[in-house]
């Protein structure tokens, strides 16, 4: 806020001052920021409400804090809800400029969809809403349930926030890229007919692109290969369950419209 002026005076000696801060506590986006900034003021802006106010007491925002956020998040179109819950723990587990990239690289993949092989009906094929909403709030679930899952085990594992976050980035990559793959057929997803070479490729490459990135660390925190491959294995294993819960929902649904 005090480095654009948002809902307070422009003040870059404390942007600077917070940014130290956040620096200082893991986070590598507030020290690429501060680089930007040659003010060396490091005394903070008093809080209104004393030494007792933090994150836990932000499940409880005051009035004029929540006023603030519900005047603000809209303006980056962000749900002010969301905003506080993020205060509230303190941490993100994604950066801006990790959801780019996974926006850059989930569409390598997408785009290639159109030229996917695929069974063609004989007749136009009227979509079944049941079967549709029912399977993409199941896997949905399962996705959620798996990356709050990682969350808690990387927390546990006291990892840096910063090395976190990258990892939960290349979960979110893999796991996104195998979706396209589940969702393409309504059989178990290595049963005819396969995918074809460009979806494949895309596919594989730009996740593949995304694990050199979290490797090497191009705009992220490294965090080096046996952290890498553990993620594809965690991600992967999901995928097994979530095809499996994939099928039994069709299965089930399907033996109740027979009936």
């Amino acid at each position: 806020m005090y480095a654009s002026g948002h809902g307070v005076k422009r003040d870059d000696a404390q942007a600077a001052a917070w940014f130290r801060r956040a620096a200082a506590r893991g986070y590598g986006e507030a020290a690429k920021l501060l680089q930007f900034y040659r003010h060396n003021k490091r005394v903070l802006p008093v809080c209104p409400y004393g030494a007792a106010f933090g994150p836990r007491t932000l499940a409880r925002a005051p009035d004029d804090v929540k006023t603030l956020v519900e005047k603000l998040a809209p303006q980056y179109k962000l749900d002010p809800r969301l905003v506080l819950a993020v205060i509230a723990v303190n941490f993100f587990p994604v950066t801006a400029t990790m959801i780019v990239l996974l926006a850059i690289l989930n569409d390598a993949a997408i785009l290639t969809i159109a030229y996917d092989h695929t069974k063609v009906q004989k007749r136009p094929v009227r979509w079944n809403m049941t079967e549709l909403l029912t399977v993409a709030t199941m896997l949905g679930t399962i996705g959620v349930v798996a990356s709050f899952g990682l969350f808690y085990i990387l927390v546990e594992m006291k990892l840096p926030s910063d090395a976190i976050q990258s990892l939960i980035f290349l979960k979110l990559v893999v796991a996104g890229h195998a979706t396209i793959f589940l969702t393409r057929t309504d059989d178990w997803f290595w049963k005819r007919p396969f995918p074809s070479a460009l979806l494949l490729h895309a596919s594989f490459w730009s996740a593949a692109l995304a694990t050199l990135i979290v490797v090497y660390g191009f705009l992220v925190t490294p965090v080096g290969w046996a952290d890498a491959l553990w993620i594809w294995g965690y991600a992967l294993a999901w995928v097994a369950l979530n095809d499996l819960v994939k099928v039994q929902t069709l299965r089930m649904l399907r033996a109740r419209g027979a009936l």
